[in-house]
């Protein structure tokens, strides 16, 4: 006779059944609290399942990444020679990203892929804007370990010398309630050290018992004439 009665009281989850919509809408708070690859919309479309990194891009259901639309602020910014990435705007300046990877509406058009959509920030009625900076030194930089190859006489290594970005944002009203502005910049000032190795192919050396290689050994007539 005597239990506990507990009332759970909350609205439950709502279910879009108007669009079959498949994909990932990432907001700026989660992209200012997640690590993801590069720093640039594309690395954080890496986030929604059945993405992946193709070299060039972001692969989407096995379509490759010059296959996708890229559409931002509701204009389609592919490029026009490959349909690669034409304007890769930093995640500092955005509002929200969209990764539809299927059973998009006939307004996303000219992909056979999948559909990136970015909304870049905007101003408000208040006054508001950010410093930042990122840093990466070579010094913290993996060394690349390169194949030696006889293809071609030199073989070139390319390593990070440093990759600095340092940037700010702003945002305010011009006319209360009416008109507002935004604005942000963000140089990158990036070296890439080369260091080059000069092939030549020789066999004046041999393998010593040791593994190594012995001083070059100049083979010379005897004075028989052999």
């Amino acid at each position: 006779e005597g239990g506990e009665k507990i009332i759970v009281k909350a609205k439950a989850p709502s279910i879009d059944v108007t669009t079959t919509n498949q994909g990932l809408k990432i907001s700026k708070e989660i992209l200012a609290k997640l690590p993801v690859p590069g720093r640039s919309f594309e690395g954080a479309a890496l986030q929604a399942a059945g993405t992946r990194g193709d070299g060039v891009g972001v692969s989407v259901s096995g379509s490759s990444s010059l296959e996708n639309n890229y559409v931002v602020d509701g204009i389609n910014t592919g490029s026009l020679a490959l349909g690669t990435v034409g304007s890769p705007i930093i995640n500092d300046f955005l509002e929200e990203i969209e990764v539809i990877t299927g059973g998009y509406n006939a307004e996303y058009g000219r992909s056979t892929g999948g559909v990136i959509s970015v909304v870049t920030k905007s101003g408000t009625n208040k006054f508001q804007g950010s410093v930042f900076a990122y840093l990466q030194p070579g010094a913290l930089v993996g060394r690349r370990d390169s194949t030696p190859s006889q293809v071609s006489p030199i073989n070139a290594e390319g390593n990070v010398g440093y990759n600095y970005n340092v940037g700010f944002e702003l945002g305010g009203p011009i006319v209360k309630d009416k008109l507002w502005f935004y604005v942000g910049f963000a140089p990158t000032f990036v070296r890439t050290d080369i260091n080059r190795t000069i092939n030549r192919r020789t066999d004046c050396r041999v393998v010593n018992p040791d593994g190594k290689l012995s001083d070059c050994v100049v083979a010379t007539a005897d004075t028989d004439g052999n």
